[in-house]
């Protein structure tokens, strides 16, 4: 099954790096296919600076996403 922007659910979206790795581990050992998005906030290419408001620990900002037919499921799963 693909996933693609049309046919998505975002199931986490945060800035620890930790919960990221824990939900991706916990779909992938689900057998749940999954997409991911690491955002770097502090990119200089986006016109932020990282010296404004931002720390190292909000500098990324990691999505995880499943196809719309697994989003309950994988909910379940990672909750």
């Amino acid at each position: 099954m693909s996933i693609t922007v049309f046919n998505r659910r975002e199931v986490y979206m945060g800035f620890s790096a930790a919960e990221y790795d824990r939900v991706k581990c916990v779909l992938s050992d689900a057998g749940i296919a999954f997409r991911t998005q690491l955002s770097n906030r502090a990119s200089p290419f986006l016109g932020r600076n990282p010296a404004a408001g931002t720390t190292l620990s909000t500098s990324y900002l990691y999505y995880v996403y499943v196809h719309k037919d697994d989003y309950e499921t994988a909910l379940s799963l990672i909750r």
